[in-house]
């Protein structure tokens, strides 16, 4: 499928992207990219039919409710797989570009983690800093990705559902030349049986059918983290929500 649609695009040829001028790198970087898109391609076929068939169900009074069932479950297992491609991709990019550290308020990161979230998450969420003045030195758009997986996964966790989403974030020096940074939430926790699981790539923790997560976003923490030459570990019980601790050298 790839190389039929290379034929056909006059601007990517097959010698401008395998030809010995390229450099090992920008070899990876377009095939990460053309496999990207021919696997996404279909998917966007799958979901056009799937309307297709929804239309049609919905002209009927009396729709069969198993095919209209079936329809929804493939649209949601369509869309887990289009959002697992994306993630694998953005795994792969924080693993090839360079760092750029620089020095960085940490309030000013977790405003910009808190604006990546949607409306509705950011009207769940209360967030105490214990110093929201520190300056950490950090590759500020990864540090962003960061944070903002770990908010996203402590808004979506929270139980009851109702419950406003408490997290703090305490920073403390950990030696002369390494901060420690505690992220807290008042989620329902993780069991210890797991914890060594959850920072793998596609690894859930849990069997839930309905969820749309790609299992991706502790593994791109922890990525992140090696790449600052940090690292990141869960401290958890079920009774006591989840705590990460973020080593960061300065």
């Amino acid at each position: 499928m790839g190389s039929e649609r290379l034929k056909k695009n006059d601007s990517l040829p097959a010698d401008s992207w395998m030809g010995p001028s390229r450099t090992t790198q920008e070899y990876l970087d377009r095939f990460v990219s053309i496999i990207a898109h021919d696997f996404l391609a279909p998917i966007r076929h799958i979901n056009r039919y799937s309307q297709v068939i929804q239309e049609q169900m919905n002209a009927h009074d009396h729709p069969d409710e198993i095919i209209r069932h079936a329809n929804e479950r493939l649209v949601h297992n369509a869309d887990r797989l289009a959002a697992m491609i994306r993630d694998v991709r953005r795994l792969y990019q924080i693993q090839m570009q360079p760092l750029h550290l620089e020095p960085v308020r940490l309030a000013s990161l977790v405003e910009a983690a808190v604006s990546s979230l949607n409306k509705p998450m950011q009207q769940q969420l209360k967030i105490i800093l214990s110093q929201p003045s520190r300056e950490l030195q950090v590759d500020q758009h990864l540090f962003i990705q960061l944070l903002f997986e770990l908010l996203k996964n402590a808004i979506k966790f929270r139980q009851p559902e109702d419950l406003a989403c408490r997290v703090r974030i305490e920073v403390s020096a950990s030696g002369e030349k390494q901060l420690m940074l505690r992220f807290r939430d008042n989620g329902p926790g993780i069991s210890p049986a797991i914890q060594d699981q959850v920072f793998e790539i596609f690894s859930r923790g849990y069997a839930d059918p309905n969820d749309s997560s790609t299992g991706i976003g502790l593994c791109l923490c922890r990525e992140i983290m090696t790449k600052h030459g940090g690292s990141i570990a869960l401290i958890s019980d079920i009774e006591h929500g989840c705590q990460f601790e973020i080593a960061l050298p300065q």
